[in-house]
């Protein structure tokens, strides 16, 4: 059997996404099997489906970092809970920025500092969103 390179995992992403520190520290490919989680690690992934997501995400003001970061947690994974092989890219599109609306508050919850826990996500969570409210 062929070994599985991480490169394999790049699908439609941009070269700058792909080689983040996030995105490649997400892969954890062993001699045969890939540990992949978040969004990367979905099966109904496409080269579109991974520029829309992008795209999507970029729009919201996240760089190459926090786009990876977002793909690489659970967040990223259940985006493609109700997703099949079968969804229209319209629909795709639809739901991409439906889910997506709260990403770069969750990525700056995640990046801060004291982020670590359920319970200090949810203190930064309402740290932050007091401190950005007259904004």
């Amino acid at each position: 059997m062929a070994r599985i390179k991480r490169q394999a995992f790049r699908g439609g992403f941009s070269l700058g996404v792909f080689e983040s520190e996030n995105f490649q520290s997400s892969i954890k490919v062993t001699k045969l099997v890939p540990l992949v989680g978040g969004f990367i690690g979905q099966g109904e992934r496409t080269r579109e489906r991974d520029r829309i997501v992008e795209e999507t995400l970029r729009a919201q003001g996240l760089g190459d970092n926090g786009i990876a970061l977002w793909l690489a947690s659970g967040a990223g994974r259940h985006l493609m809970d109700s997703v099949d092989s079968d969804m229209s890219i319209r629909r795709f599109r639809r739901h991409v920025r439906e889910f997506t609306k709260r990403a770069a508050i969750d990525v700056a919850i995640w990046s801060h500092p004291d982020s670590g826990s359920l319970t200090d996500d949810a203190q930064v969570s309402k740290h932050l969103h007091q401190i950005f409210a007259g904004v």
